[in-house]
């Protein structure tokens, strides 16, 4: 696989290997959980690109969730109009 075809899986420390998650915040809403500048597993500084890339795959993964959504309520209410 070449680097293009990685862009939207979930980054991974460039030294570890570690996937590189946001920073949990109890009292935060998930997409206001801060985004790391270092691995939390080695220490390592975190790329740029590598902190784009973790906010385009939850962008993704977002808008994959609401297009199953709307599907799912389409199906009810293609299934409500036969009974």
């Amino acid at each position: 696989m070449n680097e293009d075809s990685k862009h939207y899986l979930k980054p991974r420390c460039e030294n570890c290997g570690t996937r590189i998650d946001r920073i949990y915040h109890p009292f935060k809403y998930k997409f206001q959980w801060d985004i790391p500048s270092y691995c939390p597993n080695c220490g390592e500084q975190i790329s740029i690109n590598k902190k784009q890339n973790l906010i385009d795959n939850e962008e993704l993964r977002c808008l994959m969730y609401c297009i199953m959504f709307v599907a799912f309520l389409v199906v009810i209410g293609i299934i409500s109009n036969f009974f």
